[in-house]
């Protein structure tokens, strides 16, 4: 609490740590400098606005004020001017000198005109100077610095929700947007400076929840676009909504919000997790549960959600699961029985020593969803834990102070409830140690309360005693936990002891972990002896069976990182991933520290004559990345960056070309009868069709109407003999003619090819 953390962004790593002795208050609100970007302001609760020096890792100077502060901005025309906002009593600040020897203040009141609310709940500079957006419930008021009076306001009917953010665009002083605590995005226009702002269009987010899931509650705009905006949803959803307005020589033609991609998240919270073995060229999967039922596929190289199910949430498990406030049955111990197919289970506790359990099959292919093992009445046991061989073939089910059962996978049917002296704790399948030898048998091993270790093997549908497997003492504790490969066996137990053995050898080792209580151990994929092992305390680390030694540990990091974890297992070789209380999932280094991304400068064409080596050249190329590709958060050199093969056929059409793949003029028909056709002079790029008057537009900085391929529907021949051809979008049809056919056709196909790979590329997005 009360740090402050600096982060280079195109590296994903923290350098800069910034705190005041004794200062553990939130941090309420940053702001960097304008010009002088090695200073940061920082406002922490309540009311303290503390200046930085980040180069020097410095505090520079702090004032305390007497009611919360909750917002300040530079002023854009004078940066050595702020502007601070208390939430209550209406109070405004204008601070004057960034040296605490040369401040002067000066406060004054600005209240809602038509209602009296005196609660700002933000504060945006416009881009005229002296004037400044002052957002409140139903109000937005336009006040000026200079004359201290309100010049005008926005004032929202009762039927629309109240306000919650405000967006002024710098490059369109009459254009703003407003977000609605309902998610209702609005757009708000002024016929010229100083006039009155009326509501442009509305669109209704609560119907998108329906459609997509959706609830906002933050918006931003992007800074080299401001018409385009992205929300952020409840649920972590982040949507990227497209403004378009009516251009000049347009008379039907109405402003429109437009949903242009929607980038997934990891549903929370998660319950468990588990890769995928299965090699599919191209694709790296993962299945993620969830506590309220939901079964959510992604694919690690491209950080995209490919699929997700409702697997558990029918009206038993949902009636039981609203008892206990959920939505449906957790979703636990995910195996994959092919590379579309899972197997899981889920449990609800009926209360009284009762509880139901449920063990559904998932077809990804057709999200039908068979119940295995299905028990209609309650139980007097509960599915502890599954366990799926390497072959795919057979199944333990392990219950609860219940013999475990064994099932064939093949025709769905049980071969036999093993019973022993003492119930199951863990049970692991023993990998074959030649996959070529056809006569091998499938081998399992188990361990009892009682501490004593069996050893099975299945021929011909029946199960018997594998032979003599003595075995040295493993513990003082409850095994709690097994894993396999190759000869070694690791057991972990309750009191956090970790015993490797090489049944083959009769050789063992034990250490002490010195962290209770063992829920997992898992070995690393390919020839190492690493275990990842998770603890009861939501602790986790990486030790080395062969020297014993502690490789990594969650608990040593806690000062720098704090990730609690409910469930792990590794996504590749030195990469474990973690599911964490906070509702992510992790893929880490082998330290167990590094999580983050860099960003990789991509050798993108620059379509507006940008230079790599100025302060913006970094948000150029992430506007790029957003729009063109996905980047999965995980470790550096752990997986390439992956694009849809349709957009990269697009891209690479593209190479060579300055900024367009085609360009030149046409005649466009005007929506106005009375001005019939009109030259018109076209451009395509990666992601719009461009439209001037003339070509002369471009240079002078004439801003061009846009048509987002994005947004085209269709592009159709109306008349081959004359060069007609159409560009149907969603709220208009486009009317264009070509001074020949050869020439218009050869529009239609860079126009179809662009709206192809376009739409391909946002539908990768949102799969």
């Amino acid at each position: 609490m009360g740090t402050v953390v600096v982060w280079d962004v195109g590296e994903a790593v923290p350098f800069v740590r910034l705190r005041e002795q004794g200062n553990t208050q939130p941090v309420v609100e940053l702001r960097f400098h304008p010009q002088q970007t090695h200073l940061l302001a920082s406002i922490h609760s309540p009311g303290t606005l503390i200046l930085w020096n980040v180069d020097q890792e410095a505090k520079l100077w702090k004032r305390d004020y007497r009611l919360p502060l909750t917002v300040m901005h530079f002023d854009p025309f004078s940066p050595s001017e702020m502007m601070l906002a208390a939430q209550a009593k209406s109070n405004l600040y204008r601070l004057s000198g960034l040296s605490a020897r040369d401040q002067s203040e000066e406060q004054f009141r600005v209240t809602s005109p038509s209602s009296g609310d005196d609660r700002i709940r933000e504060m945006v500079p416009s881009p005229i100077h002296g004037i400044i957006f002052v957002l409140f419930e139903r109000e937005v008021v336009i006040w000026s610095l200079q004359e201290k009076r309100v010049l005008s306001s926005i004032v929202i009917d009762i039927p629309q929700a109240p306000l919650v953010r405000l967006v002024v665009c710098n490059e369109h002083p009459d254009l703003l947007f407003c977000l609605h605590e309902d998610g209702t995005l609005t757009s708000w226009w002024s016929r010229e400076q100083g006039a009155e702002y009326i509501l442009q269009c509305t669109w209704d987010l609560v119907k998108a929840k329906k459609r997509l899931g959706l609830y906002v509650f933050g918006m931003a705009a992007n800074p080299k676009n401001e018409t385009s905006l992205v929300v952020l949803s409840q649920d972590g959803k982040l949507a990227h909504w497209q403004y378009y307005r009516p251009t000049e020589d347009s008379v039907d033609e109405e402003a429109s919000f437009h949903l242009t991609w929607l980038l997934q998240n990891v549903a929370s919270p998660v319950s468990s997790l588990s890769v995928s073995p299965f090699s599919v060229v191209g694709e790296a999967l993962v299945a993620v549960g969830t506590e309220d039922g939901v079964i959510q596929v992604f694919d690690i190289l491209t950080s995209s959600l490919v699929a997700e199910y409702l697997v558990l949430q029918d009206q038993d498990a949902v009636r039981a699961r609203a008892r206990e406030g959920g939505m449906g049955t957790a979703a636990r111990g995910i195996e994959w029985l092919a590379f579309d197919r899972l197997i899981l289970f889920g449990v609800i506790n009926l209360g009284e020593s009762s509880w139901q359990s449920f063990l559904p099959i998932l077809d990804m292919q057709t999200g039908n969803v068979t119940h295995f093992r299905k028990r209609g009445e309650a139980e007097s046991t509960f599915i502890r834990a599954i366990r799926l061989n390497k072959t795919h073939e057979y199944l333990c089910v392990l219950l609860h102070k219940k013999p475990f059962e064994l099932w064939d996978m093949k025709s769905r049917t049980i071969i036999r409830r093993v019973a022993t002296s003492s119930y199951c704790t863990q049970l692991e399948w023993l990998p074959n140690p030649n996959p070529e030898d056809k006569s091998w048998r499938e081998q399992f091993v188990f361990m009892c309360i009682n501490g004593s270790l069996h050893h099975y093997e299945i021929a011909d549908r029946q199960v018997q005693t594998a032979g003599s497997f003595s075995h040295p003492d493993l513990g003082f504790g409850i095994i709690t936990s097994m894993s396999t490969k190759g000869d070694l066996l690791v057991v972990a137990d309750s009191i956090g002891t970790l015993h490797a053995w090489n049944y083959k050898e009769r050789k063992s080792k034990g250490f002490v972990t010195g962290r209770g209580f063992v829920r997992k151990v898992l070995f690393e994929p390919g020839d190492s002896s690493r275990v990842l092992a998770l603890f009861e305390s939501h602790d986790y680390g990486i030790w080395d069976l062969s020297t014993g030694e502690r490789i990594s540990d969650s608990k040593l990091l806690r000062k720098e990182r704090t990730f609690s974890a409910v469930d792990l297992t590794w996504a590749a070789s030195n990469h474990p991933m973690i599911a964490t209380e906070d509702g992510s999932v992790r893929i880490m280094d082998w330290r167990l520290y590094e999580t983050n991304s860099p960003f990789h400068r991509r050798a993108l064409k620059d379509t507006h004559g940008r230079d790599e080596g100025r302060p913006g050249a970094f948000m150029d190329l992430l506007g790029d990345l957003m729009q063109h590709g996905t980047m999965l958060e995980t470790p550096r050199g752990m997986f390439q960056q992956r694009q849809d093969p349709t957009w990269v056929a697009w891209m690479s059409r593209m190479q060579g070309k300055e900024d367009s793949v085609q360009r030149g003029y046409l005649k466009k028909r005007s929506p106005s009868k009375m001005k019939g056709w009109q030259s018109r002079y076209f451009k395509v790029t990666s992601r719009y069709v461009l439209y001037t008057k003339s070509h002369k537009d471009e240079s002078e900085g004439k801003r061009p109407s846009t048509i987002p391929l994005s947004a085209i529907l269709e592009v159709k021949v109306v008349d081959k003999t004359k060069g007609l051809f159409n560009i149907v979008t969603r709220g208009r049809e486009f009317e264009l003619m070509a001074d020949t056919m050869p020439e218009a056709i050869r529009w239609m196909e860079v126009l179809e090819a662009g709206r192809q790979a376009v739409q391909a590329d946002v539908q990768s997005m949102n799969r």
